[in-house]
């Protein structure tokens, strides 16, 4: 009884429009299309579409947040000397 391998129904009835018929083996019901996958979380910036990586953000403004302890972008301008002048060393 293990062995024995499903018969195939509905095989006949093939028409020229349309020539192939997928099998229906008995004792099983027709396939159905699996339900739509749920949207996958995005982060939580301002105006950012980035897929979730922890704390609500992406892995992006995660690093800002970490890093600066926001999600703004960083200053990256040269901070002035002591004397005024600009060049940073």
């Amino acid at each position: 009884m293990l062995n024995e391998h499903p018969t195939i129904i509905g095989t006949s009835g093939v028409s020229e429009a349309f020539p192939f018929r997928p099998y229906v083996y008995a004792g099983t019901e027709p396939y159905t299309a699996p339900a739509p996958r749920p949207e996958a979380p995005r982060c939580t910036a301002d105006a950012c579409t980035s897929l979730l990586y922890a704390r609500g953000l992406c892995s992006k403004h995660y690093r800002r947040y970490m890093a600066h302890g926001n999600t703004d972008v960083p200053d990256m301008r040269r901070k002035e000397n002591r004397d005024g002048t600009g060049n940073g060393s």
